[in-house]
């Protein structure tokens, strides 16, 4: 095979009534093919000569009656993925790679496919490419990659070549890009894809079989997966947010990561139908940069559907919607700690793991217990059918963060801290574990009715409304702002007293009322203006004692 030539390749197919071999002779499009067969139609290049950009070698052309492309000299290939391929296998200094790629985007811009084509194309000897088995490394690498993804697949398997009869490509690229005014595929790239595709002549390009449903797919009487031939490839417009299976083996596209995993190992993102949902999902998903997870999301707006994501993606395989659905139906319910017994709000509190996913409990409990009498105290609580909760005490103050309108939450893959670390808490425990005073876990009779699983976030609505649903976000986005600002008032205001060298560490207060919000803000604005005064009566006595100081000092010498 030649680069920059069309190529004929021989496809044998045997047969089971004779021994005779049928032989099939395809005749492909190769790498600079259109451009050659615009010089085709000119009858004669423009230029004279052939000049090797690489070593210079200068070729004279004879004026043949057929025009035949059998020089030494190749032309480099004109399409952007091939273009690609040949400077990585070539592997060029970096200013001669740098001088190849000004000349190729020079040559697109300026020597357009036009009957008025005038602009010389990049020629480079035969001799380089075979130096770096180019032909060969070519030929494996149609192999392997996909068009449509841009992308290497692990295995040529994964790939199906485009037909060689025109009428079924041409079935093909209809189907692949249909030509729809709302379509976001009407760029340039997919344009020139198009047209590149359904050319007169058949072309190495393939495509995976994820570009397909997985109905497309049928197993033959020998066991092997074959494709279907009047099987046609999904729209390229659905690609991220299809959920339809696709593939032999059943895999969807992942929004975040943009890889195929098994429908099995995935899992459905809603699109937030909240600002709060939103900053909550930007924060918790995870193995992913936030940048990525804001596009997602306002893709799914724009869409306004839902999408798939890998299961890894959610923090301890917890949907987020779940957590979601349960802050805000244990909105102004309190709830008692499992471990210390004190009663909080639910929302300023931190749900533990259920019997559901005993990995993860048991991940907590060995976290939390490092003594047999905390082990069977914890265990023995938990064993009570119901939902427990944890203090925010039991956790590290950076593991936790309270989000507006949702409430308190910890982050990704925190766990708590090891339990009773104090005195004052392990004889408070250490109590509690002697007393054994009645405990009782929280029940909703509305859902909890079998076991005590995950909240379902439709379900949660419906049962709530939206009014209400709306009512509790407002809520809490009123006691988020009005805490973070007194929390930051006061820290500035500590900041102000000097004899004050220790850090002091603050938990989120309990949840308050809407008259008792505007007495917080009424005393740390009074507070300040005392902080201030007390301040200034500090500085004056210790410029006292300085001259004090310095004065018993003299008369000591």
């Amino acid at each position: 095979m030649q680069p920059g030539t069309s190529s004929l390749q021989t496809i044998v197919i045997k047969t089971d009534d004779d021994d005779d071999d049928v032989v099939d002779v395809i005749d492909y499009s190769d790498d600079s093919d259109e451009e050659n067969e615009m010089i085709e139609k000119l009858s004669e290049i423009p230029y004279p000569k052939r000049l090797c950009q690489v070593c210079s070698a200068v070729e004279p052309l004879e004026n043949e009656a057929s025009f035949e492309f059998k020089f030494t000299i190749r032309t480099w290939p004109f399409d952007e993925f091939r273009h690609k391929k040949w400077l990585e296998i070539m592997d060029w200094p970096q200013e001669f790679e740098e001088s190849m790629k000004t000349l190729w985007q020079k040559r697109k811009t300026e020597g357009s496919l036009t009957n008025a084509y005038h602009y010389c194309p990049i020629n480079v000897c035969q001799s380089h490419l075979d130096f770096r088995q180019l032909p060969e490394r070519m030929e494996q690498w149609h192999q392997t990659f996909c068009v449509l993804c841009d992308s290497c697949m692990s295995d040529k398997s994964l790939l199906v070549p485009l037909p060689p009869d025109f009428e079924t490509r041409q079935k093909w690229i209809q189907s692949l890009f249909p030509f729809d005014e709302s379509s976001k595929f009407h760029v340039k790239k997919v344009l020139w894809l198009r047209r590149r595709l359904i050319r007169p002549k058949p072309t190495r390009y393939r495509i995976c079989v994820y570009h397909f449903s997985r109905k497309a797919f049928i197993v033959n009487d020998d066991g092997k997966v074959l494709l279907d031939e009047h099987a046609l490839p999904l729209a390229m417009d659905s690609d991220d947010f299809d959920m339809t299976p696709r593939g032999p083996n059943s895999v969807c596209k992942c929004l975040l990561c943009d890889d195929w995993k098994k429908v099995e190992d995935m899992a459905t993102l809603r699109n937030p139908s909240t600002e709060s949902e939103k900053l909550f999902l930007i924060d918790m998903l995870c193995q992913t940069e936030k940048m990525v997870v804001k596009k997602a999301l306002s893709t799914l707006a724009k869409a306004d559907r839902a999408a798939l994501i890998c299961s890894l993606h959610f923090p301890d395989n917890i949907d987020p919607f779940s957590i979601i659905a349960e802050r805000r139906l244990m909105y102004g319910v309190q709830s008692e700690c499992v471990l210390c017994a004190h009663v909080n709000d639910c929302t300023n509190m931190i749900p533990f793991p259920g019997p559901e996913d005993e990995k993860l409990r048991t991940k907590w409990v060995n976290a939390m217990c490092r003594e047999p009498w905390i082990y069977r105290y914890l265990t023995t609580r938990l064993e009570k059918r119901g939902r427990h909760y944890l203090c925010s005490s039991h956790f590290n103050r950076n593991s936790l963060r309270y989000h507006s309108g949702l409430g308190l939450w910890r982050r990704p893959s925190a766990t708590p801290v090891l339990a009773c670390t104090t005195e004052e808490e392990r004889q408070e425990v250490w109590d509690l574990s002697k007393a054994l005073p009645a405990y009782h876990p929280l029940v909703l009779e509305a859902f909890d009715t079998d076991d005590c699983e995950a909240l379902d976030y439709d379900d949660v609505y419906s049962f709530l409304g939206a009014a209400r649903m709306l009512e509790i976000e407002n809520e809490l986005n009123i006691h988020g702002r009005n805490v973070a600002l007194a929390v930051r008032e006061l820290r500035e205001s500590r900041k102000k007293n000097k004899n004050n060298h220790g850090r002091q560490f603050y938990e989120v207060p309990d949840m308050y009322e809407q008259e008792e919000i505007q007495e917080i803000q009424e005393v740390v604005e009074v507070q300040e203006v005392v902080e201030v005064d007390e301040s200034a009566e500090e500085e004056t006595v210790q410029e006292e004692c300085i001259i004090y100081e310095e004065e018993h000092q003299l008369e000591q010498a």
